[in-house]
C-alpha cells in the first residue's frame, strides 16, 4: 500500500487511501467520498498536517487498506 495523502478539506483533517478516504468531524473519523476529497481536498505532507490539526485520535480499526498508516 501507498502512504495515504493528508489533506485539509475545508478545515477538516482527511486522510485519503488507494480506495478509502476519512475526514476527522465532530470527534470522531467519518469515512467520505473518496473521489471527492480527492479532487476538493488540499494535499499537503503529514509534517504540515500534524501542525496545523495537532494529535488525532488513529483511525478506527476496521479501515483497512489504511489501517495503521496514522497514528494519533
Amino acid at each position: 500500500m501507498n502512504k495515504p495523502y493528508y489533506c485539509n478539506y475545508a478545515g477538516v483533517p482527511t486522510v485519503i487511501g488507494e480506495t478509502r478516504a476519512w475526514s476527522f468531524v465532530g470527534g470522531a473519523w467519518k469515512e467520505i467520498s473518496r473521489t471527492e476529497a480527492y479532487t476538493k481536498a488540499q494535499l499537503m505532507g503529514e509534517l504540515e498536517f500534524r501542525r496545523l490539526f495537532g494529535e488525532l485520535p488513529p483511525l478506527p480499526a476496521n479501515t483497512a487498506p489504511m489501517k495503521g498508516r496514522i497514528r494519533g
